[in-house]
Formats: structure tokens, C-alpha cells, sequence
């Protein structure tokens, strides 16, 4: 409700924003398949889809989708 309420909010038209979804997990994850993280690069992201290494990937890979335009798949192991 929180991520939608912020994707929707009149404050941020016409900005950017990504969000990024697991679309498939194996094994013991610590989120699983459907989390969501909102990456605003004006504001603070919310949600999460694991944290660590593999989060901080998925946010750097975020930064270059709002560079280009391009939406990308990410497998993180």
C-alpha cells in the first residue's frame, strides 16, 4: 500500500522512478518471490528485496534503467 501510494503521489510527476520486483527465488532467501523496492533518486527507497550484496546490485542496476530508459532482468545469486 505504502509503494503504491508513492509511485501515485502528485509530488512526484513527471520524476522517475523504478521498481524493482523478485520474480523468482530458490532456495532460502530472505524475501521472496513478489517483494518489491521502490528506488526514488530524489528520495529514500522503500521496501527491500534481500539487502547486502545482491540488494546493492539491484540499486545500482536500478540507477542505469533510469539512465537509459531500458528495463533490465537481474539474477542475483
Amino acid at each position: 500500500a505504502e509503494l503504491r501510494r508513492r509511485v501515485s503521489d502528485p509530488a512526484r510527476e513527471g520524476r522517475d522512478l523504478v521498481v524493482a520486483t523478485i520474480v523468482r527465488d530458490r532456495g532460502s532467501t530472505p524475501r521472496k518471490t513478489g517483494a518489491k523496492m521502490l528506488i526514488d533518486p530524489a528520495g529514500p527507497q522503500l521496501g527491500t528485496v534481500g539487502g547486502g550484496c545482491g540488494e546493492a546490485e539491484v540499486v545500482s542496476r536500478a540507477h542505469r534503467v533510469l539512465a537509459t530508459g531500458d528495463p533490465q532482468r537481474v539474477e542475483v545469486s
